[in-house]
Formats: structure tokens, C-alpha cells, sequence
């Protein structure tokens, strides 16, 4: 794991109590731990954000959440497979079918714990 992860993901299991998390949000911390500017990224700067992404999606999987779709009332339904190289394959499905579009559509959800 990469060490600069770990203040995010313990961020994200703070706020996962109260909220939903969007891919948006994990952008932009990956983004903040690997040094990179999102808005002027290289084909090389792409390319590890991509690979830090998937490192702390599956982190969060492995870490009590699950990939879902949000739906009425506050409500969310779960993916259908939480496998990380499933919720990656899927991200990375949407990612290219619209266009990048997809930060504010993918979310997170902290499973309660007993």
C-alpha cells in the first residue's frame, strides 16, 4: 500500500459513516497523495493516477465499502460484484463510455459494521 494513503482511507471511513463517497472525492485525494495536478495531466501523470485509483478503490474494498448505485430517498443498491477487479472493470467500462464523465455518477458506500 502506498503510505499515503492510509490519512485518506482513514478520511473516507470517518465520513463513510454519515455519507457516501464519490470517485470524484477519491480523484482528487489520490491526486493530492501522488502530486499530481488533474488539470494538466501527462499521458505518463494519467497513467499513475489510474494505477493509484485502483490501488486505493481496492484499499476501500477491502476496507468495509461497496461499490453502489444511489438511488431515492438516501437510499443505494450495491454492484453486483464488490470483487476490486470487478468494481475496477466497471469503472474503467463507464469511464470509457462517457468520455471520462463519470466522477460524480460512481459512489461508495461504508457497510455498517457490527
Amino acid at each position: 500500500m502506498n503510505p499515503g494513503f492510509k490519512k485518506p482511507l482513514e478520511e473516507f471511513l470517518r465520513e463513510g459513516d454519515e455519507d457516501y463517497i464519490g470517485l470524484w472525492q477519491i480523484i482528487g485525494r489520490v491526486s493530492t497523495v501522488l502530486n499530481l495536478d488533474e488539470r494538466k495531466l501527462t499521458i505518463s501523470d494519467t497513467d499513475k493516477l489510474w494505477r493509484g485509483i485502483q490501488e486505493f478503490i481496492t484499499l476501500m474494498l477491502n476496507n468495509g465499502f461497496e461499490a453502489v448505485d444511489l438511488a431515492p430517498e438516501g437510499k443505494c443498491k450495491a454492484w453486483p460484484d464488490q470483487n476490486p477487479a470487478a468494481v475496477i472493470a466497471e469503472i474503467k467500462k463507464l469511464w470509457i463510455e462517457r468520455k471520462g464523465d463519470v466522477g460524480s455518477d460512481i459512489w461508495f458506500h461504508k457497510l455498517p459494521t457490527a
